[in-house]
């Protein structure tokens, strides 16, 4: 009888696969579903009290000149239906964050692989952008960062792709990523012109001749998407303006606090695991390596490096000139633009290194964001345990009139979700007392 040989036959895993694999873990630990609700949370938090959505909405409509500024309508009236549905649950109050978690690494992996990265830069791109903190903190947060970030990214993706590759994922990619930005975010509009200037410019630069800009748009979707984001926007933040005024430093302070929030911000890994300064010299050194390589793509990527400066110097400018609150959540879809570039800046620099330290420049790099990965990660284990133990118990009973007022909402907040069933009444009066002294808030 014939033997069968078993090390004849090797099984082979098409290393494509790792780095879904990895981002799949790196969103099942971001998001974080027990994380206590915290301040900003609650602004969202309280509207699920109003027992009908034309209430809710007269409330968000008063306070877009005040505490709910820059708002648009869509996470918070999507939070109230949700809320009124499922009742207080901490996991149906975030969903649309976790799903726009989703859809950001989706879009990462396909632009990179649009890029030509090899599977073990994919992976550390997943490593990379899951220990960016001013990135992840907003996978389990019920505000429309993540939103944007995901949006930002998809559209990155979709117009870094040919007209002629655009089959149904890379379609519903960039459906989806602008339908997301323009019902959730006022700064959507000015990360999807610099998406489509790069992916355009990338295409432009591999072959001139196919680089048609009416084609290149899709018409049909930017069309959508202008009418939604202006309708959106009339009804919201366009037509309400800010009535109180702010320090704007109040948040990052002035001089090298401000300095170094804007560096951390944008840098990401690369800061968080060695120091500002640090993370800040070697991305430009990379980025010096990729601008003199002499290849286009990696002199695109170095553009939108650029462009993701530029955006937030712009936005931080206005919120000075309007005395609001300057806030780094402010440049997290810059600080994606730097994330979604950092693996193709590394691996231009690698390839036109010398083998020898090319070698020790990757051991570096790999090293960084395995090492800060693994930190973010055991953070992130020990964040659900600690989360879920308060989730199980009882909230610690101190006085509350030692407690300053957020924090006695929030831990209302929390408790209301522990315990579940629907949000309490009492949190009609979040907004009475907060938002400007409107009796209506409190029917």
């Amino acid at each position: 009888m014939r033997r069968f040989n078993i090390t004849k036959h090797k099984y082979r895993v098409d290393p494509g696969i790792y780095p879904i694999l990895f981002a799949t873990l790196a969103v099942a630990l971001a998001i974080q579903p027990w994380r206590p609700l915290w301040n900003d949370e609650v602004l969202q938090f309280a509207f699920g009290a109003y027992s009908s959505t034309g209430l809710a909405w007269k409330v968000f409509r008063v306070t877009l000149e005040g505490i709910n500024h820059s708002q648009t309508m869509a996470y918070i009236m999507i939070d109230y239906w949700l809320l009124r549905v499922f009742g207080a649950s901490r996991f149906w109050f975030r969903a649309p964050s976790y799903l726009a978690t989703v859809l950001l690494f989706a879009a990462a992996l396909r632009l990179w692989w649009r890029w030509n990265l090899p599977a073990k830069w994919r992976v550390f791109g997943v490593l990379a952008l899951y220990s960016s903190p001013a990135i992840m903190f907003h996978a389990g947060n019920a505000r429309p960062y993540m939103p944007l970030v995901a949006a930002t990214a998809a559209m990155l993706a979709f117009w870094s792709e040919p007209v002629s590759g655009r089959g149904t994922w890379v379609r519903w990619l960039g459906w989806t990523g602008m339908l997301t930005g323009s019902l959730f975010h006022p700064y959507f509009v000015v990360y999807a012109i610099a998406a489509w200037a790069i992916g355009f410019a990338s295409l432009g630069i591999r072959n001139p001749k196919k680089a048609g800009i009416i084609r290149h748009l899709d018409a049909p979707l930017v069309l959508t998407g202008g009418v939604i984001y202006t309708g959106t926007g009339l009804l919201s933040w366009i037509t309400h303006r800010l009535t109180e005024t702010y320090d704007p430093w109040f948040a990052i302070g002035r001089g090298m606090p401000a300095m170094r929030s804007f560096m951390d911000a944008h840098t990401g890994v690369l800061s968080s695991g060695l120091g500002s300064w640090m993370g800040v010299a070697i991305l430009g050194a990379l980025a010096v390596i990729a601008w003199h390589s002499s290849r286009a793509e990696s002199r695109t990527a170095v553009a939108a490096l650029a462009a993701a400066g530029v955006i937030s110097l712009i936005l931080t400018w206005i919120s000075w000139r309007s005395s609001y609150v300057i806030f780094p959540r402010q440049w997290v879809a810059s600080a994606v633009l730097v994330a979604l570039v950092l693996p193709g800046l590394g691996r231009t620099a690698i390839d036109v290194m010398p083998l020898n330290i090319g070698r020790w420049v990757a051991i570096v790099l790999f090293g960084i964001v395995t090492v800060r990965a693994a930190i973010t990660a055991k953070e992130h284990m020990d964040g659900y345990r600690s989360a879920y133990i308060e989730y199980r118990e009882p909230a610690v009973r101190r006085s509350i009139t030692a407690m300053e007022p957020g924090e006695r909402w929030i831990l209302l907040a929390n408790e209301n979700t522990r315990q579940g069933g629907l949000v309490w009444p009492i949190f009609r009066q979040y907004y009475y007392l907060t938002g400007g002294g409107w009796n209506g808030f409190a029917e």
